[in-house]
């Protein structure tokens, strides 16, 4: 009985979170997209593909935030309605399921950095290749940035340390998640709304 009102609990806790969630998703897929075709366009330069990386961010960010912003504009009107109660941090959960593949990759690219570098196990070296390479895809837009602060030829704790690059990459998602779906909730704009000539 306990075990099924907890699933019950959690249940609501998830609730309309999938669209929103999967939306994301595709958004972080189309800007990592857009940052690879940037990055690789840019590469002559190290200045000209941070700048373009930054573009990137910019504009993945621009959709993150105006699809979040929606969500918790849709969500006031059915907390209005009576259909669910009001959340505060429904963004910020949104953004961590939505940042869930960021993540698993942050942490699975620290542990075997840390155990490939600490341990000299050279399976671990070979998995946190694979997984670096998997991680600067997915975080496309990411890629001039993370190629301007990581210098080359790092060794030992320097080459740990620069793997806190993907764990950092995530905390502008998540601010803007947040902040987002509170705007959205608010019925406030960081722009105002174009006003449609009659």
């Amino acid at each position: 009985m306990g075990e099924r009102v907890h699933v019950r609990k959690r249940g609501r806790m998830l609730e309309g979170m999938g669209t929103p969630v999967k939306k994301l998703l595709l958004n972080q897929f189309g800007g990592a997209v857009l940052g690879i075709m940037l990055s690789s366009a840019a590469m002559a330069s190290r200045y000209l593909n941070l700048a373009t990386s930054i573009l990137a961010i910019f504009f993945y960010l621009f959709l993150q935030y105006t699809t979040i912003w929606e969500t918790g504009a849709r969500d006031r009107i059915r907390v209005d309605g009576g259909r669910a109660a009001e959340n505060k941090w429904q963004g910020l959960q949104i953004g961590l399921l939505a940042n869930g593949p960021n993540i698993l990759l942050a942490v699975l690219v620290i542990l075997l950095t840390v155990v490939g570098v600490l341990g000299q196990w050279q399976w671990a070296g070979n998995a946190d290749v694979v997984l670096t390479v998997i991680a600067r895809f997915w975080q496309g837009m990411y890629n001039g940035v993370i190629i301007f602060v990581v210098p080359k030829g790092l060794s030992g704790v320097q080459t740990i340390l620069s793997t806190l690059i993907y764990a950092a990459i995530i905390l502008p998602s998540l601010v803007v998640t947040a902040v987002g779906y509170r705007m959205g909730y608010m019925n406030r704009r960081i722009f105002p709304e174009r006003k449609k000539k009659d």
